[in-house]
C-alpha cells in the first residue's frame, strides 16, 4: 500500500492551533447592483416528495427564482430551499450558487436563466435536468450513484455527467459544454453524440454540428467570459464558427502562458482526510503558496502568511443527503488564471452499514442448488465435443474489440520545481512524490496498463493502481545533498499512450556555511546558501 502521510507536515498542527480558520470572502459589489447582506432565508414551503433539493449557499448581485410557470418572480436569498421545477434568473454581475443535496455545486452565472427538473427512475435513482435558456452554469458534480443521472440541456443539445466539473451554456444560439475535469457525453437533437475530456471545449451549432476544441482554459470561469464577450460583440447576430474557434485558441494561448507562469510558483503539499467518514463534515489540510486564491466547491480562500491551508466543509457543502463517495476538487488561482491542484476523496458511510460497491452487488446472485443427476455416456457425445471445438475455433477468429484510449492528465503536487535545503549531517533527503490523476473517473482505472515513477529514463517504482487514494497516489523518493534530481511520473493506457508530468527537486547545503556542521546555525538566509552551492558548482544534476 501507498504511504498516506506527508513528510514535512508533521508541525502542521500546531500551527494550526495558531492559526485561524479562514473565512470565506464573498466578492463585494457596488450596491446599484442590489447586492444582498446575510439575511435570514425565508421559511420555505419544500414538498416533501421533493426529488432534487438544494439550497442557495451564495449570491453576488441580484436573483431571482420562479416557483413555477404560472407564479410570481421573486428576489431569491442567500439559505433558501431550491427544488424542481423552480426557475432561475439572475442579472448583470451577479450570480447564484446552490449546494444540490449530494453534495454538488452549480452556480449560475450573469444574465443567465436556468429551470430545473427531477424524476425518480426508481427506487434507489434519480434523473436531474438543468434546463439552460441562456447563459453558463458552472458545476462541479459528484459522482452520481447506480443509475442516477445528471443532465444539462439547452436548445440543441444535452450533456450527460456522472461525476465531473466545467460550464455548459447557451450562448449566441449555441451550445457551448467545457470541461475542467472528468467526462461528458454530448448528443445533439439529431442523436449524434461527441465525447468530451478534460481541457476540451465542444460548440454545437443551431444544426446540431459540433465543434470540439482543445483549450487549456477549458472549464474555467475566464474562458466562459471570453465567450460572452465576442457573443456581446456580435451584437445578437449569429456567431460565426471559424472565427469563434480562431479568437478562443489565440485567449487560450495568452492564458495557458499565464498560468505557466503561476504554477512554476505554485506549492501546494496536501495532508490526507480519512478513507471513510461517519459524519458529514471533513477538515482540509495543506501547506500553500502564501497569497494563492484557493477554491473547493463553493469556498474561496486567500492562503495567509503561514502557507496553512486549512477549511472545514460543513454538511450542507459536504453533501449530508446521500451516503458514498465524495470528491473534493481543488482549483488553485491569483485572481486571473486558475489551476487544478489536488482532488481529496472519501466515503461518507453510515454507522454500522458497510455497504458494497454497486459492481459487487450486482455480481452477488445466488443460483438455486441443482440436484444431482447421473447421466450415462451418449454416443452424440463425440459430436458434441467436436461442434463445441469448431464454436471455440470461430471464437478465437472473431477480431478482439480495440482498447479504450481514455486519455490522462497527471499532475505533480508541490509544484514543477521544488528546493528544499538538507541541515547537516543529513545527506540525503527522503520524501513522497506525490501526484494525481485528471480527466478519467475512478470507473476508467480499469483502462490504465501501468503507472510508473521514472529517474533518468529509468524506471524507479510502479503503482498499483488498488494502491491509489481515489486518482491520488504517492511514493517515497530520496535525493541526495547538493543534488538536482528530475523525476517522471508516467501513466501508460491499455492502447498503448502516454501521458506524463515531470517534478525537479534541488536539495542543498552549503556546508562552510555551517559552523561545526550544525543545523541551521548558518552564516546567512537558504535562499543565499543556495546560491553560494550553485555559485561553488557544487549542484549535481542527475
Amino acid at each position: 500500500m501507498l504511504k498516506k502521510s506527508l513528510v514535512g507536515l508533521g508541525s502542521v498542527a500546531l500551527a494550526l492551533s495558531l492559526t485561524a480558520c479562514n473565512e470565506e470572502k464573498q466578492a463585494e459589489t457596488p450596491k446599484a447592483l442590489g447586492t444582498q447582506a446575510a439575511e435570514a432565508a425565508p421559511v420555505d414551503e419544500v414538498p416533501e416528495n421533493a426529488v432534487f433539493k438544494a439550497k442557495v449557499r451564495k449570491i453576488i448581485g441580484e436573483s431571482d427564482m420562479q416557483k413555477s410557470a404560472d407564479a410570481d418572480w421573486k428576489r431569491l436569498r442567500q439559505g433558501q430551499t431550491v427544488v424542481e421545477n423552480n426557475r432561475i434568473r439572475t442579472a448583470v454581475e451577479s450570480e447564484a450558487t446552490l449546494g444540490v443535496n449530494d453534495g454538488s455545486i452549480l452556480t449560475v452565472s450573469e444574465n443567465s436563466e436556468v429551470t430545473v427538473t427531477a424524476e425518480m427512475l426508481n427506487s434507489m435513482a434519480r434523473k436531474i435536468s438543468v434546463v439552460v435558456k441562456n447563459g453558463n452554469v458552472y458545476f462541479d458534480i459528484q459522482k452520481q450513484e447506480r443509475e442516477s443521472s445528471f443532465e444539462f440541456k439547452t436548445g440543441t443539445a444535452t450533456a450527460a455527467i456522472r461525476g465531473t466539473a466545467g460550464f455548459v451554456g447557451s450562448v449566441g444560439g449555441q451550445t457551448v459544454a467545457s470541461l475542467k475535469e472528468g467526462r461528458v457525453e454530448v448528443t445533439n437533437e439529431k442523436g449524434e453524440t461527441t465525447d468530451l475530456v478534460q481541457d476540451q471545449t465542444v460548440l454545437v451549432n443551431k444544426d446540431g454540428k459540433a465543434k470540439n476544441l482543445k483549450l487549456k482554459a477549458s472549464g474555467t470561469k475566464a474562458l466562459a467570459k471570453a465567450i460572452d464577450s465576442i457573443a456581446t460583440a456580435a451584437g445578437g447576430a449569429a456567431i460565426d464558427v471559424a472565427s469563434l474557434e480562431s479568437s478562443l485558441e489565440e485567449f487560450d494561448k495568452s492564458y495557458t502562458a499565464r498560468r505557466d507562469d503561476f504554477e512554476k510558483s505554485l506549492k501546494f503539499e496536501a495532508m490526507p482526510i480519512q478513507d471513510t467518514v461517519y459524519e458529514p463534515t471533513v477538515t482540509l489540510l495543506a501547506r500553500v503558496t502564501p497569497g494563492v486564491v484557493v477554491s473547493v466547491l463553493s469556498y474561496v480562500d486567500t492562503v495567509p502568511a503561514t502557507g496553512v491551508y486549512q477549511r472545514t466543509i460543513d454538511a450542507d457543502a459536504f453533501g449530508a443527503g446521500t451516503y458514498g463517495k465524495k470528491r473534493f476538487m481543488v482549483s488553485c488561482g491569483n485572481g486571473d488564471v486558475e489551476s487544478l491542484c489536488f482532488t481529496w476523496t472519501t466515503v461518507y458511510a453510515q454507522k454500522g452499514v458497510e455497504a458494497a460497491p454497486a459492481e459487487e452487488v450486482q455480481e452477488q446472485v445466488q443460483e438455486e442448488p441443482k440436484a444431482e443427476v447421473k447421466e450415462e455416456p451418449k454416443a452424440a457425445a463425440k459430436p458434441a465435443v467436436k461442434k463445441e471445438a469448431k464454436a471455440e475455433e470461430k471464437k478465437a477468429e472473431e477480431p478482439k474489440p480495440a482498447a479504450k484510449s481514455v486519455t490522462v492528465k497527471v499532475a505533480v503536487a508541490g509544484g514543477r520545481t521544488e528546493r528544499q535545503h538538507l541541515d547537516p549531517p543529513q545527506t540525503e533527503l527522503k520524501t513522497n512524490l506525490k501526484f494525481s490523476l485528471s480527466g478519467i473517473t475512478e470507473d476508467d482505472l480499469g483502462e490504465i496498463k501501468s503507472i510508473e515513477v521514472r529517474q533518468g529514463g529509468k524506471t524507479v517504482a510502479s503503482v498499483n493502481k488498488d494502491d491509489l487514494d481515489g486518482l491520488n497516489g504517492e511514493v517515497p523518493v530520496s535525493i541526495q545533498r547538493n543534488h538536482s534530481t528530475e523525476f517522471e511520473v508516467v501513466v501508460t493506457n491499455n492502447a498503448g499512450k502516454k501521458f506524463r508530468a515531470k517534478k525537479t527537486y534541488e536539495v542543498f547545503c552549503y556546508l562552510p556555511n555551517h559552523p561545526g556542521g550544525k543545523a541551521r546555525n548558518a552564516l546567512g538566509p537558504k535562499d543565499a546558501e543556495y546560491d553560494q552551492v550553485v555559485q561553488a558548482g557544487q549542484l549535481i544534476k542527475d
